[in-house]
């Protein structure tokens, strides 16, 4: 994890913590966990924003690259089993996280739409370092072999 301090005046002053871990993949849960350990410890080294690459919770979905064999579909099965629906028991550990540490987060999830269950977005998730949940993102327009994993962003949420 490194932390940057950037000052823009005597105003304005912020501690970035660039968390720089791999998620644990096709496991919800223990990437959860990991996640709310790594805000801890970012709050802890005096951070107040802890930032996450994209679907850190989740992973990158490295089996889009892959030929479509029925590894592939498995793999496919799995992500979308372990996508974070918005707002969840997941989202709710994260944003406890957020206000114990003291710190506001942005991390990159792999969002299940709760209404088809069935698609996932690539989504940047804004929590508050009061605890709630302060927007979200989600990538417009997945590049090539993402789109047959993450749908693009048609309407605002």
């Amino acid at each position: 994890m490194a932390t940057q301090g950037i000052h823009h005046d005597d105003n304005e002053h912020f501690k970035l913590a660039a968390i720089q871990a791999a998620p644990v993949m096709f496991d919800r849960d223990a990437s959860t966990v990991k996640a709310c350990r790594l805000i801890r410890e970012a709050g802890a080294m005096g951070a107040t924003i802890a930032g996450f690459g994209e679907t850190w919770l989740g992973g990158y979905p490295f089996f889009a690259f892959a030929e479509m064999r029925p590894l592939t579909w498995q793999a496919m099965a799995e992500y979308l089993a372990h996508a974070v629906e918005i707002p969840s028991p997941t989202t709710d550990q994260l944003c406890e996280a957020a206000k114990i540490a003291g710190i506001d987060v942005v991390i990159g999830v792999v969002e299940r739409d709760a209404v088809t269950a069935g698609t996932v977005y690539c989504t940047l998730l804004f929590i508050g370092r009061e605890g709630r949940i302060l927007g979200r993102h989600r990538k417009i327009k997945p590049t090539f072999h993402e789109r047959s994993v993450w749908a693009r962003a048609m309407r605002r949420v």
